[in-house]
C-alpha cells in the first residue's frame, strides 16, 4: 500500500491522540514516583500543553491532515520518550519509557505502509538503545536487546496480522478475486490516472446467462465449480493490467485501462467467446467527472440491455444500435439515479 494512502483515517487520528494523552499522563505519574528524578514545572507544563494540542489537532482536523503530520508526530513522540528515559538517569526508568515504544510500534505497523513502518521501527530501536546505554546499567546490552526485540516483534506481528485481515476483507473466498471494496480501490486509482493523462478507461459488468438453472439442476457445488472455471477463462483472456472482481453471485466487474470505446466491443467479444459458459456484458466508457458509482451503474444498465437483446453478447456505451438505445432508455427510466454523459445521447 502506498505510504500516502491512509487506512481508516479517523481511527488513525483518534488512536494517536489517545496514545499521546495516556502516554503523557504516564510520564507525569512515573516522574513523581519515589526513586525517580522529579520533573520540573517547565517540563510538566510542556508535556501537558503538547498533549492537549496534539489531541485537539487530531480530533478536530483529521480530515485535512496530510500524511507527513502523522509521521512527524510519531517521530516526535519517539524522541520525547527517549529524552524522558534519559532524564530519569536510571535503567529502570529508561526501560519503563522504552516499553511505551511498543504502542508506537503497534501503531505504525497497523496504519502505515511497510516501508514507513520499518523506517519508524529503526528509529525506535536506535532511540531505545541510546537511552538505555546513556542511563547506565551493568546489564545495558541484555536490557536493550530484550526491549528492542519486544518492540520489533510486537510491530512485525501486528503488521502481518493487519495485512492478513485486510486481504481477507478485500477478497472473495471462492474465486480468490477481489471483492467490491477491492474493485473500488482499483477503479478509483484508474479514474484518477485517466483524469491526469486523459487515457481511455472501460468498465464492464459481466453476468453469467441462466446461471440459476445450473444451481437448480446440478446443485450449488456445480455452480461454484463453474464460477471458478469462468474466472480462469477470463483471467487467461485479459491483459496483465486488467482487473476482474466479483460483485456477488454470478456477477463480476472488469476494470480495463487504456481500452477505448472503439476497441472494447471486439476485445471483449473475443474473450466472451472463449469462456466456457455463455455470459453477457455491459460496458461503460469513462468520461471526465465519472465516479466509481456512476461507471458501475451505467455498465449495469448496458448489461441490462444485453440481457434484453437476447443474452450472450456485449453491449458497449457509445456503439450505435437503435435496439440498444431503446433498451438503455428503459433501464435509465427504471433507475433514474444512473448518470448518463451527453456523449451517450450523441453516439446512440
Amino acid at each position: 500500500m502506498n505510504s500516502s494512502v491512509r487506512w481508516l483515517p479517523r481511527l488513525q487520528a483518534h488512536t494517536l491522540a489517545g496514545m499521546w494523552i495516556v502516554g503523557s499522563l504516564l510520564i507525569l505519574v512515573v516522574g513523581e514516583l519515589p526513586g525517580q528524578s522529579h520533573l520540573g514545572t517547565q517540563t510538566v507544563v510542556v508535556v501537558i500543553c503538547s498533549a492537549i494540542a496534539v489531541a485537539l489537532i487530531l480530533s478536530k482536523d483529521w480530515r485535512e491532515l496530510p500524511d507527513w503530520v502523522y509521521h512527524a508526530l510519531v517521530v516526535t513522540a519517539s524522541v520525547a520518550l527517549g529524552a524522558g528515559a534519559i532524564s530519569w538517569r536510571n535503567s529502570s526508568g529508561a526501560i519503563g519509557a522504552g516499553l511505551m515504544f511498543v504502542w508506537l510500534s503497534l501503531y505504525v505497523f497497523f496504519f502505515f505502509s511497510d516501508v514507513a513502518a520499518l523506517f519508524h521501527l529503526a528509529t525506535f530501536e536506535a532511540v531505545i538503545a541510546g537511552a538505555i546505554f546513556y542511563a547506565g546499567s551493568g546489564n545495558d546490552g541484555a536490557e536493550a536487546t530484550l526491549l528492542a526485540s519486544t518492540v520489533a516483534g510486537s510491530g512485525l506481528v501486528t503488521g502481518y496480522l493487519t495485512h492478513s485481515l485486510k486481504n481477507a476483507a478485500r477478497s472473495d473466498p471462492l474465486t480468490g478475486l477481489g471483492n467490491r471494496a477491492a474493485l473500488e480501490e482499483v477503479l478509483t486509482r484508474e479514474i484518477a490516472r485517466s483524469e491526469r493523462n486523459e487515457f481511455p478507461l472501460s468498465v464492464a459488468v459481466l453476468d453469467l446467462d441462466d446461471f440459476k438453472f445450473i444451481n437448480d439442476l446440478n446443485g450449488h457445488a456445480a455452480g461454484d465449480s463453474l464460477l471458478v472455471g469462468v474466472v480462469e477463462d477470463w483471467q487467461r483472456s485479459l491483459r496483465a493490467s486488467d482487473v476482474i472482481a466479483r460483485l456477488g453471485g454470478d456477477e463480476f466487474a472488469l476494470v480495463l485501462p487504456d481500452l477505448s470505446r472503439q476497441d472494447a466491443p471486439a476485445v471483449l467479444e473475443r474473450a466472451r467467446q472463449r469462456c466456457r459458459h455463455s455470459c453477457s456484458l455491459g460496458v461503460a466508457i469513462w468520461h471526465p467527472g465519472d465516479t466509481c458509482t456512476s461507471l458501475l451503474n451505467r455498465a449495469d444498465a448496458f448489461l441490462y440491455a444485453a440481457k434484453q437483446e437476447g443474452k450472450g453478447r456485449v453491449s458497449v456505451e457509445g456503439v450505435r444500435s437503435i435496439q440498444n438505445r431503446a433498451t438503455i432508455l428503459t433501464a435509465i427510466t427504471e433507475k433514474p439515479s444512473i448518470n448518463v454523459p451527453s456523449s451517450f445521447w450523441q453516439a446512440n
